[in-house]
């Protein structure tokens, strides 16, 4: 996984973590790729003024399983309604988001060492050039020469890159927020329209646990920024942003909001693009809406995102609900999944519900560790399970009864930390969800929440699917828990799995838990 849940950051005011105060939609787009087999998805948040005499401004966002909810956030705290005129469309990946090998294998020009399948930038260009730009401009009207897009670390790495290319496509503006530098490039000369393009570069470079020499960083940004300045002179369509003192992750916000401004202040219509660019080789899986709504717990103050799907149902259908936490990091994944077993008639239509925090970012809104860890645990922010689990108890049901059709089936499903918490949830009492899906629970780091079960008096009265991989030992702590279970009920059904580690189990074990679980 990406060093990024290794790292602390400073504190950023609430609204820009969190900027939507209403409902919005989002659609998810789900996709084959014809040049590399990848699956991908596209989520495209609609701006609140679509023209319907002229095609619409877009900014395209890379690795956007990581990045698109925080960008989005940013964009919306920092523009009024009544301008905003965007489509933001981020890019991701399927079927598993957290797998850092696509990202490896996309945004790097050059093969790397220990990363087999890297240095495949080429083919993700193609795809960019023949998939995914022809299908925004013809199935959202958006407007061809107006099109940005941003990358962070690798996927600013392949847009210096993409600058060398010669292509049939150029993007309006390349927003380039602390690329990674952490080989020799050798890439070609600058090859790009110098007159017509806007360019914003910036870093921070901050010294962290993997960064041990920062001044190599400022170094390589600086080699960078000269290389642009040389090829670009004195242009009103260049500007950077060094930030020495910090974190390179910090960049998400000061970089994407100077970014933001940047696209906002150069954004232009011209006609310098060669030719129309049509879908010629796009392989849709499906579409979905999602709507975006927050809450915020009345006895906390703390503000949740909630992502919400409802499939199409009779009015007089009540509808099962499928409760997904961490929502940011693994709720479309897992949406896919709850679909496809819908389409094939394996569950009955679901409201599929996530809890999240608008970003993925740990320390800059997502606060998974103070709500799944429900003890103080030294160094972490933790300890709030209690609220936690009312909110989810009380404010979320009452929500979702007052807003859908729903039966009293509620399904829980937690992963990780998140797989800890639901352990922690079999301890308390009048719990609506009756089913749960505990999925590699981390009972190493609150190792008295198993503790605090085996000493419990009572039976437990929820039904559990209980899961794990195997690979790298992830299965001990899972052993160990279904251990405990076993002694309080027989509605419990514990599946590891060999193939599988932390990461890669989560779909399987969400697929094969809403098979045993729903009725």
């Amino acid at each position: 996984m990406k060093n990024i849940f290794l790292l602390y950051f400073l504190t950023l005011t609430s609204n820009i973590v969190f900027g939507l105060t209403e409902s919005s939609t989002l659609k998810i787009v789900n996709f084959q790729s014809e040049t590399n087999g990848g699956l991908y998805q596209l989520y495209i948040r609609s701006p609140s003024k679509i023209s319907s005499t002229e095609k619409n401004p877009a900014t395209l966002l890379l690795d956007a399983n990581y990045y698109h909810r925080t960008f989005t956030n940013i964009y919306d705290s920092l523009i009024q309604p009544e301008y905003d005129q965007q489509f933001i469309i981020g890019i991701g990946y399927l079927p598993n988001p957290m797998n850092d090998t696509l990202f490896m294998r996309d945004f790097t020009p050059t093969t790397i060492k220990n990363f087999p399948n890297s240095g495949k930038a080429g083919d993700f260009k193609k795809e960019l050039e023949q998939e995914i730009i022809p299908y925004i401009i013809d199935e959202l009207n958006v407007d061809q020469n107006n099109i940005s897009i941003v990358g962070h670390h690798y996927s600013a790495l392949f847009l210096r890159w993409l600058l060398s290319q010669k292509s049939e496509f150029q993007f309006s503006n390349y927003i380039i927020c602390s690329p990674v530098l952490v080989f020799n490039e050798s890439f070609k000369n600058l090859d790009f329209d110098k007159n017509n393009t806007g360019i914003y570069l910036s870093a921070g470079a901050g010294k962290i646990i993997y960064v041990t020499e920062p001044e190599l960083n400022k170094n390589r940004y600086e080699k960078l920024s000269d290389e642009l300045t040389d090829y670009l002179g004195d242009s009103e369509h260049f500007e950077t942003a060094y930030y020495p003192s910090t974190l390179r992750y910090d960049d998400l916000y000061l970089g994407f909001c100077d970014g933001i401004r940047f696209i906002n202040k150069h954004q232009t219509k011209l006609s310098r693009n060669k030719g129309e660019f049509y879908p010629n080789k796009l392989n849709p899986i499906d579409e979905s809406d999602i709507f975006i709504d927050h809450l915020t717990d009345k006895n906390t103050s703390f503000r949740y995102e909630i992502s919400i799907f409802p499939p199409a149902n009779k009015l007089d259908e009540k509808l099962p609900v499928i409760v997904i936490l961490d929502a940011d990091f693994n709720y479309t994944e897992l949406l896919k999944t709850a679909q496809t077993l819908m389409e094939e008639g394996k569950i009955p239509k679901s409201l599929i519900v996530g809890v999240g925090y608008g970003t993925s970012i740990i320390g800059r809104g997502n606060n998974r560790n103070r709500d799944f860890l429900p003890n103080k645990v030294n160094n972490m922010e933790s300890g709030n399970g209690k609220h936690f689990a009312d909110f989810l108890n009380i404010q979320l049901i009452e929500y979702l009864e007052k807003n859908y059709s729903v039966s009293n089936q509620f399904i829980l499903h937690g992963h990780s930390y998140g797989g800890l918490f639901l352990a922690y949830l079999l301890s308390k009492e009048n719990i609506k969800y009756k089913k749960l899906i505990i999925s590699s629970p981390a009972i190493w780091q609150d190792k008295s929440v198993q503790k605090q079960l085996k000493l419990n008096d009572g039976n437990i009265s929820q039904k559990i699917f209980l899961a794990s991989g195997q690979i790298h030992d992830n299965d001990k702590d899972t052993k160990r828990l279904d251990k405990v279970l076993k002694k309080k009920t027989a509605n419990l059904e514990t599946e590891l799995y060999p193939d599988a580690s932390h990461l890669s189990v989560i779909s399987k074990a969400f697929e094969d838990g809403l098979m045993y679980l729903i009725e």
